[in-house]
């Protein structure tokens, strides 16, 4: 198998070719494509700049700018709650708009779409299970190959469609 990067402003992200007796084997396109996105809490690009200044941060929701006395922007964290599965039913909504964006564009036949999803809160692996059945169960009529989530982080990856060879 060859994986060749093509980069931004391309129709896809990346273009796979099967070669030899492995892809005579298998049961996949000789050619295919790879689309990658990203599902995160827009506040997540809060928790680094907070935890870089040496903030300490509660989670994505309780955080917020406001502007101190002399006008600069500072970061405020405060403690949330959540309750039982809210934080995963809260992900599922961020990885199914991304998804819903990028069933927008024309992508070329047997393109798979990667979702790389930062986890919006500590995830055990019954949480994963549930967002991964929630996306799936959720996930809208549409023309990708595969949807593969993945959380880097955690080490968590489910595919929540595979098309049926």
């Amino acid at each position: 198998m060859t994986v060749k990067w093509v980069g931004e402003g391309g129709a896809y992200d990346a273009e796979v070719a099967w070669h030899g007796g492995r892809a005579d084997a298998a049961d996949c396109p000789r050619f295919s494509f790879i689309e990658v996105t990203g599902a995160q809490h827009p506040n997540e690009y809060l928790v680094r700049e907070a935890l870089n200044s040496g903030l300490a941060v509660f989670g994505v929701n309780g955080l917020k700018t406001v502007k101190d006395e002399g006008g600069r922007r500072q970061i405020v964290a405060v403690p949330t709650l959540h309750t039982h599965r809210s934080h995963v039913d809260e992900l599922a909504i961020m990885v199914l708009d991304a998804i819903k964006t990028k069933m927008r564009k024309n992508y070329p036949e047997h393109t798979a779409l990667v979702v790389d999803c930062t986890l919006n809160s500590v995830y055990t692996s019954w949480d994963w299970e549930l967002l991964v059945v929630e996306v799936s169960r959720q996930l809208p009529q549409h023309s990708f190959m595969e949807i593969l989530m993945v959380a880097n982080v955690s080490g968590y990856s489910d595919f929540v469609y595979r098309r049926p060879p």
